[in-house]
């Protein structure tokens, strides 16, 4: 027997009004482990809102998760704001530590607020209190209640940056009348990868369009420049290279690597990045193991007195400061694409003049790292001798490096500017329009 979609629609209420009982139970738990506080506990359930202004404004609603989506999230509310300055941009996230980058933005026209879960009566209560004239939803943010209350009432919803994984496509295509009926709400889907284009048009989705990867036009990472003063000092003319989102079981890996590096050239030096708390552990006890000197960034919670120049591996333990390093570095290793993880986004060491090497598993950004790759700006490595020999290849050669560097500039400059121009199109699309 074949279940219609009213009934998948009203099953999936159903179970998540039941959820709904338990959900202070488990909020209350992730308090506990500091996954929340008394803020997201009261706006996750639509017990409190956000301080609207006092006087009546137009909203777009810009939702995102995690700190990448946040920050392509701002970038969106930006070119927004530059087209209608008098509006005002309720940008909603989930986690705490996307919520620490909005704190830091200088404009009030953002208003920042958790985003209540996908509870019928929590959406209702949400969307009464704001209002949104336009919804948009940052890559892969699908929530069925929120999608059937907004097309209730007519509001234009987009998604932006989208990006759907193998293993999410292969969850939606389980219920695919349910799936067809939810994802054809959006007036338009905007794919920021080809991979992604075509599990959505499998998906029997019909308003889609392939885009450029918004992270292009994101803010470059913040960089402390005494922070950084302080460093390029201490560094003086020694070989600055970084080693980003590493995760565990790579670092054995980047230690070899690291080693035999500074055995070719003694005034090497590794900034390490883990991408979990778990990681840093993991790379403290092999540097140890072989009686390797290390010490901890950034300089500011280190007696400095501790910096020597015998020291030439540094672990980065803070959140946030990322930026720094990059722009000391003359080029980054991006980890999770030496195991099986699918790599992370190089965009980030790219805005900040930084080539890029990585492994073989990038099917995560598959699309990005082909085109930087075409343009010389990152160089692949099917092993830790190909990574050494690539490594030592580029930093002998000036004209590969000023090649990659003048590359880097080009490609985000035009980037920057097709990502605006599209929003902006997609934006202005009404009721029956697509690209």
């Amino acid at each position: 027997m074949l279940l219609n979609t009213n009934f998948f629609i009203k099953s999936y209420r159903s179970i998540t009004t039941l959820i709904s009982f338990f959900i202070d139970f488990f909020l209350l738990y992730r308090k506990f482990l500091k996954k929340e506080n008394e803020q997201t506990l009261r706006q996750k359930t639509s017990r409190e809102f956000a301080k609207k202004p006092a006087s009546e404004h137009k909203f777009t609603w810009i939702h995102a998760v995690s700190i990448g989506e946040t920050r392509s999230a701002i970038t969106v509310a930006e070119i927004i704001l530059r087209q209608d300055p008098n509006q005002y941009i309720l940008l909603t996230t989930s986690t705490l530590s996307s919520s620490e980058i909005i704190n830091k933005i200088d404009n009030k026209k953002i208003i920042h607020q958790y985003l209540p879960l996908d509870v019928q009566k929590y959406v209702n209560k949400f969307i009464n209190y704001w209002s949104p004239s336009v919804c948009i939803f940052m890559e892969g943010e699908i929530w069925p209640n929120y999608f059937l209350e907004i097309e209730k009432r007519g509001i234009p919803l987009f998604i932006l940056n989208a990006r759907l994984t193998k293993k999410s496509y292969n969850r939606w295509n389980k219920f695919p009348k349910f799936t067809k009926k939810i994802l054809n709400i959006p007036r338009l889907i905007s794919c920021q990868d080809n991979e992604t284009y075509d599990r959505y048009r499998s998906l029997e989705v019909t308003r889609l369009t392939k885009s450029e990867n918004i992270k292009y036009a994101n803010k470059p990472l913040h960089v402390d420049d005494s922070e950084f003063d302080s460093l390029n000092q201490l560094f003086n003319k020694r070989l600055v290279y970084i080693i980003v989102s590493a995760h565990d079981k790579e670092g054995e890996i980047f230690l070899s690597v690291h080693k035999q590096l500074h055995s070719l050239n003694p005034n090497t030096v590794c900034v390490y990045v883990p991408r979990h708390p778990s990681g840093l552990k993991e790379i403290i006890e092999l540097l140890d193991n072989d009686k390797i000197s290390w010490t901890k960034l950034p300089s500011q919670e280190t007696n400095k007195n501790k910096y020597v120049n015998d020291i030439n591996f540094y672990i980065v333990d803070k959140f946030g400061v990322l930026g720094t390093y990059l722009k000391l570095s003359k080029l980054a290793i991006i980890g999770g694409s030496f195991i099986d993880i699918g790599g992370h986004n190089p965009i980030e060491a790219i805005q900040l003049n930084c080539p890029v090497f990585h492994g073989r598993y990038i099917r995560n950004f598959h699309e990005v790292y082909r085109e930087l790759g075409e343009l010389n700006c990152c160089s692949q490595a099917d092993s830790k001798a190909d990574l050494i020999k690539k490594i030592k290849s580029y930093l002998s050669s000036t004209d590969q490096m000023e090649l990659a560097r003048k590359n880097i500039k080009n490609i985000i400059d035009a980037k920057r500017l097709s990502v605006e121009n599209e929003i902006n199109n997609i934006l202005s699309l009404k009721d029956g329009d697509y690209l």
